[in-house]
């Protein structure tokens, strides 16, 4: 019985009840928080048996004592716990002190939802659920899992009753085959169990058949955690009925490949009545390599060129937008081959062998799948396409492979040419491979001249470059080194028909080969000697919910997650764990972590009561407690943690006393690589800043000095008319002046004239008084004889009337 051999079944332990312990196992045990009235079954029949026992209280406090004094050793048998609160934290205190239980038995009374984060912080621990005995959870230590060997020793049961196995595959009840010619790793995940009283839970395998030749492969399975298969069965002790497994694929299996489950536990073997749903052939691989590379490479935002019906999945912390050079109603109407096919509707409108509309520099990627080969002048399109990523930015192409598309009669695209297009901008062989395409890849060898005019009057978009995968990667290589341009390759994968690469835009142009140097010596970062000394490839996580006396270790959720890849994790917090900030340990070494998103779910309404994804909320909401700090320059929500015990506070300004489910998107690196680059880019991106600084200092001076000097022309010009006027107004005055002493004379000489004047007129005077003495003499001496005629008359005249003598 070999396939149940590969995994080999533990000898019965001493007490019949309780058959998981082995029997290597030092005889002894610990009860946490237990007595004799209150002690498990199985408990009390192993002490009685011989087994050594150290009886705790839920107070631990001076445990190195008590287990020294006690004599249990360090490997002990195992650990019975009646408070189920208790179980991890105090795990935790047991390996902190070197003592490690081979098995767990947990009182399991709490409600599924909450049991689940327990049982996950288990898992984690690394142990795997056992079963269920008398009201506990049975958990054992996670051996190695051998190889599994295809089950030839034992006949498998034609039928098997649904109440006995039940067993399924996550997707539909609709088998269906699938074939690859190229080695992948295949993830497999669904749920199993045998439905007994009570429940447990066996080993699980995944059987991959070759549909024409028989042949079969197994892969051990791991279980997992499914509360919707618990809920679904109201049953708590299937919560760990999933299971987990990745078939390697090594070899071609052409003729189909047809997977299903075994079971196996200590006494039978089951085969799963359901068989897994695939998506058949070449597109599922192609898929899966796609959306596997953009999920390990891809993150910010970007654009896809031409998705048209198949758009490239995304991993969540990428934001795209879609370009093409028509709108989607014309885009139909141009490849009717695609009618009643979903197309991507773009929110750019430009040619996506120029992008016009994209600004340089500006985006952390480009998609371009099956679109390199319809550029006429790929060397330009990859320099334009290269010109609009930042430094790191990758260039994310799927270039179909000739030799297996319809391409493959056409003769493959010369470098020649493509230098000559690039030089001159003009195809040299356009009508050519016009030719080419309708008589080779059409097939079209009758009437190909009208289809040739159709085509060439449409400007149809044929592939105008062919290539294999290796003439593509020299195309690539050679015009790096032709026209420098900015580049390194990134990834390469060779699916069935299409190559996938990965290109990342360097910080400057690329030096041709034929002037470049050795170059020196990198530094090999020296790492912590405890983390090189583990050689981990996981890291511990925990979560505690608040707690207003501070945070307790036993209280706390924790997971063991996956290095240099993204994890998505979900723990459950008992009620009143977020009535304050939530304190989240996210790895136990240095590292560089990276988190994406944090969530806050109300576990009974699944209503989402706190969401963070944009880096700028990460870092406003996350308080550092201790030996990490924020990288606040880049453009993610990144911490270099410098200790092995980071802590950070997610703050909540709420009081919710319900339980809680806290989701997390996080990303952790043993390396310091990520934060080589995330230094090289704050650098970059700081230089750059600088330079831009210094080039608006640069014209804000040139605008200066142009004002100075346009300024100081003004005033040497305003000095000039100043002086100019000034001269004139002197002329002015100069002139007035003369003017002026022009008049004072004529005012003097008028002057002397009216002295002149008035000495004329005292000399008239004087000779008008000197005339009227004389006119009074002669007057007095011509009046004079009249005056005694006169008076001889008057005389005379009164003489007669009345003179006497």
């Amino acid at each position: 019985m070999q396939l149940l051999d590969a995994v080999s079944s533990p000898p019965q332990p001493e007490a019949p009840l309780f058959r998981w312990l082995r029997a290597s196992v030092p005889h002894s045990l610990i009860e946490l928080a237990g007595s004799e009235g209150d002690s498990a079954f199985f408990s009390r029949q192993l002490v009685e048996e011989g087994w050594q026992r150290l009886l705790l209280r839920e107070s631990v406090e001076d445990l190195p004592r008590k287990l020294a004094g006690a004599g249990i050793p360090q490997n002990f048998g195992l650990l019975v716990v009646h408070n189920p609160k208790l179980t991890v934290g105090f795990v935790e205190e047991l390996q902190q002190l070197q003592f490690r239980p081979a098995v767990i038995a947990r009182c399991d009374e709490q409600p599924i939802a909450q049991r689940a984060g327990i049982y996950a912080q288990l898992v984690a621990k690394g142990y795997r659920f056992a079963g269920v005995e008398l009201g506990f959870s049975i958990w054992t230590e996670v051996p190695v899992p051998a190889e599994a060997q295809p089950p030839s020793s034992i006949t498998l049961p034609d039928n098997i009753e649904e109440r006995f196995a039940r067993a399924y595959f996550d997707g539909s009840d609709t088998p269906q085959d699938f074939s690859t010619a190229s080695p992948i790793d295949l993830p497999v995940t669904g749920w199993a169990f045998v439905d007994l009283e009570p429940p447990i839970l066996p080993p699980v395998y995944i059987e991959a058949t070759d549909v024409r030749t028989g042949e079969r492969d197994y892969a051990a399975a791991i279980r997992c955690e499914r509360a919707d298969v618990a809920e679904h069965y109201h049953n708590p002790a299937l919560l760990m009925a999933g299971f987990q497994a990745v078939v390697p694929i090594r070899r071609p299996y052409p003729n189909g490949l047809r997977l299903r489950i075994f079971q196996c536990d200590d006494q039978t073997c089951y085969s799963s009545p359901a068989q897994l749903v695939l998506e058949a052939g070449t597109e599922e691989f192609e898929r899966v390599a796609r959306e596997g590379l953009a999920h390990k490479f891809l993150r910010g935002s970007g654009i896809e060129i031409g998705a048209l019906q198949r758009k490239l999945p995304l991993p969540p912390i990428c934001a795209v937008r879609y370009l093409d050079r028509m709108p989607v109603e014309d885009l139909t109407r141009h490849y009717p081959e695609l009618e009643g096919l979903p197309l991507q509707a773009p929110d750019l409108i430009d040619d996506g062998e120029r992008l016009d509309t994209i600004a340089e520099g500006s985006l952390d990627f480009v998609v371009a799948n099956h679109f390199f080969e319809h550029s006429e002048n790929p060397i330009q399109t990859l320099e334009n396409l290269l010109r609009v990523l930042k430094p790191a930015g990758v260039l994310f192409m799927a270039v179909p492979d000739k030799r297996y598309t319809f391409d493959a009669e056409r003769p493959s695209t010369a470098f020649a040419t493509l230098r000559a297009t690039y030089k001159t901008g003009v195809r040299p062989d356009r009508f050519e491979l016009y030719r080419e395409w309708t008589q080779l890849s059409e097939m079209n060898k009758t009437a190909w001249e009208d289809r040739f005019n159709c085509l060439v009057n449409e400007n149809y978009s044929i592939h105008f470059n062919v290539w294999s995968a290796d003439e593509l990667l020299g195309f690539l290589i050679e015009a790096r080194q032709e026209f420098h341009l900015p580049f390194h390759i990134l990834s390469t994968v060779c699916s069935e028909n299409e190559t996938i690469v990965l290109l990342a835009r360097t910080a400057a142009p690329v030096v041709s080969k034929r002037a470049e140097e050795p170059a020196p010596a990198q530094p090999v970062p020296v790492l912590p000697a405890p983390v090189v000394a583990a050689k981990r490839n996981t890291a511990l996580i925990q979560v505690f919910p608040f707690n207003p006396t501070g945070y307790v270790e036993r209280d706390a959720v924790s997971a063991r997650i996956q290095l240099d890849c993204w994890n998505t994790l979900t723990f459950d917090l008992p009620p009143g764990g977020l009535r304050g900030p939530i304190r989240i340990d996210p790895a136990d070494m240095p590292c560089v972590v990276d988190i994406g998103e944090f969530q806050i779910v109300d576990s009974t309404t699944k209503r989402t009561l706190v969401r963070l994804r944009e880096p700028a909320e990460l870092r406003e909401q996350v308080r550092i407690l201790k030996w990490a700090t924020f990288l606040s320059a880049s453009s993610h929500s990144l911490l270099f943690c410098s200790a092995d015990d980071p802590q950070l506070e997610f703050t909540y300004n709420g009081n919710f006393d319900g339980a809680v489910q806290v989701m997390l998107l996080i990303r952790v690196e043993r390396g310091f690589e990520l934060l080589s680059s995330e230094l090289e880019e704050m650098e970059r991106r700081t230089e750059e800043k600088i330079q831009t600084e210094l080039g608006s200092i640069r014209t804000e001076l040139r605008a200066a000095q142009a004002s100075r000097n346009l300024l100081a022309t003004q005033i040497s010009q305003l000095t000039m008319e100043k002086n100019s006027a000034l001269r004139e107004k002197q002329e002015e005055l100069k002139l007035l002046r003369e003017k002026l002493a022009e008049q004072a004379a004529q005012i003097e000489k008028c002057a002397e004239k009216q002295r002149e004047l008035q000495s004329l007129e005292a000399q008239l005077a004087a000779h008008k008084e000197a005339l009227a003495g004389v006119q009074h003499s002669i007057s007095w001496r011509i009046t004079k004889p009249m005056r005694g005629v006169m008076s001889i008359l008057r005389g005379r005249g009164h003489g007669s009337s009345g003179r006497t003598a």
